[in-house]
């Protein structure tokens, strides 16, 4: 999948810098073993590529040293791939479950606020809860309001749909 976002090869060399450059950080004197850093890049392409975008994976990396490794052992790439697995990725789907959720009720909220609903609830805030004639509004002029209608908007009752 990240290779969908990216030309065939490139996600590898991003995990693979942003591996190397972890390493680098937590062992500065010592030399890197390619064929570990290797394997543990195609571990985790294999088990997140499918789940992570590669903006997640980018927020991981970049978070890693302050939030996601294990503080008491020593940097190696298995607690790279763990912490991702036990911490990173449930935190990550559930916030984007939120953000789906969040979106979805800001949709139903724009669809509920539409029509008469939306009409009482401008006039009331611009007109009515100023203390002014709903009458003199520019809306007022272009809808057409029963008495009936007016009233109920200047009560401040609760719109029943």
């Amino acid at each position: 999948m990240l290779d969908d976002y990216y030309i065939t090869g490139t996600a590898k060399t991003l995990v693979r810098n942003n591996m190397a450059s972890l390493f680098t950080l937590f062992r500065p004197n010592e030399f890197i073993n390619h064929q570990q850093l290797e394997d543990a890049v195609k571990l985790f392409i294999g088990k997140y590529g499918h789940v992570l975008s590669p903006f997640a994976m980018l927020y991981y990396f970049a978070n890693y040293t302050t939030e996601y490794k294990n503080s008491y052992g020593q940097f190696d790439f298995v607690d790279v791939l763990r912490q991702c697995s036990k911490v990173f990725v449930p935190w990550w789907t559930a916030r984007c479950g939120r953000s789906h959720q969040n979106q979805q009720h800001e949709e139903e909220k724009v669809i509920e606020e539409t029509g008469f609903p939306a009409l009482c609830s401008y006039l009331r805030r611009e007109y009515v809860s100023k203390g002014l004639d709903i009458r003199t509004s520019a809306i007022y002029q272009w809808v057409d309001l029963t008495p009936d209608q007016i009233r109920f908007i200047e009560s401040g009752q609760e719109v029943p749909f």
